[in-house]
């Protein structure tokens, strides 16, 4: 249950689409800085903050031209299934499986990550606030009183802004940190 007020074309969708291409630009930078920074960095280590970028790019493509609610529809259309409350929540597991696999990459690629212990914190505070989003919008399958279904509606959108601004901040980080790294903080972390 979306609130009137953050129909998918509305401001918040904007800020959302914004900030993952904000994403997507600092995630380009950063593996440029740290090659410039270090003196040269492994084609793995460039190639894990490109990928990340391509994800951010994904992600603010599928907010702006609404993907996975289109995959939704196809679904339903595939199969002729008629809109149920489960069925309903196609679109919501699509948006849990695109945060799994956001946690799982952060997860596994860490060791990219040390030289900023801060982007680190804040790509945490990101999934958290993408699994509070996806929890919220799974909200209108249980049966609870209306009033309730409204405030989660308002918590989901705005889980979704925060969640951004997160990463994004997390990002600017990872840029000054990048920044700062030099050679022998690079042997330190090999």
């Amino acid at each position: 249950m979306t609130a009137p007020s953050y129909k998918e074309n509305s401001i918040i969708t904007t800020v959302s689409t914004l900030q993952l291409a904000s994403c997507s630009l600092a995630s380009i930078i950063i593996p440029f800085i740290l090659n410039l920074r270090s003196g040269g960095i492994k084609l793995t280590e460039f190639s894990i903050w490109i990928f990340l970028a391509l994800g951010f790019a994904f992600l603010a493509m599928d907010d702006s031209f609404m993907f996975h609610e289109r995959i939704d529809y196809m679904i339903h259309s595939a199969f002729g299934w008629k809109e149920t409350r489960l069925s309903d929540r196609i679109d919501d597991i699509i948006v849990g499986i695109y945060g799994v696999i956001g946690a799982f990459f952060v997860f596994y690629s860490r060791s990219y990550f040390r030289f900023s212990t801060r982007f680190m914190k804040f790509a945490k505070y990101s999934l958290a606030m993408a699994f509070i989003m996806v929890a919220c919008d799974f909200s209108p399958y249980f049966r609870l009183p209306i009033h309730v279904h409204q405030y989660l509606a308002h918590l989901e959108e705005w889980t979704k802004i925060f969640g951004g601004a997160f990463l994004l901040i997390g990002l600017l980080c990872a840029i000054e940190d990048a920044s700062k790294h030099n050679k022998s903080q690079n042997s330190a972390i090999d």
